[in-house]
């Protein structure tokens, strides 16, 4: 798992997310709820995968950058 350290503006914006998703996940039914729980763990996911990959390209470009500044020719 990669350890992203957040920014003030990200924790007031997950809090602020939390809060509304609770608020919301109240006022569900139970198939609501069940439909809202698979939709949220999806977008988790996907947040998760596109960190993952954006550090990967990260450090692709950050190697390949060193590379050809080493680079003697």
């Amino acid at each position: 798992m990669i350890d992203v350290t957040q920014s003030k503006a990200e924790k007031e914006i997950i809090g602020d997310a939390e809060t509304h998703g609770n608020t919301l996940i109240n006022s569900l039914d139970k198939k609501q709820k069940a439909l809202f729980e698979r939709y949220d763990s999806s977008m988790s996911e996907l947040n998760y995968v596109c960190r993952q990959e954006a550090f990967i390209k990260g450090v692709r470009f950050a190697t390949r950058y060193l590379l050809e500044a080493t680079d003697d020719d």
